[in-house]
């Protein structure tokens, strides 16, 4: 967001994790990779604050 001046919008997948959230809330992503059927990675991607939560049908809404 810094670094191109637009919004950072971070869809979270899972239900349970998305509901738990709030405004001001720190969300931080990591991304998943399995290596073999013994071996998986973890990567930190990013963190974030929550500014507000929104509903899924208002991102595609055009704002006044």
């Amino acid at each position: 967001m810094r670094k191109f001046g637009g919004q950072l919008s971070w869809g979270i997948c899972r239900q349970d994790v998305r509901n738990a959230l709030s405004d001001g809330d720190i969300a931080i992503f990591f991304s998943f990779r399995k290596c073999s059927d013994n071996e998986s990675e973890y990567r930190f991607c990013g963190v974030a604050t929550v500014e507000r939560m929104v509903n899924q049908a208002d991102i595609w809404k055009k704002e006044d």
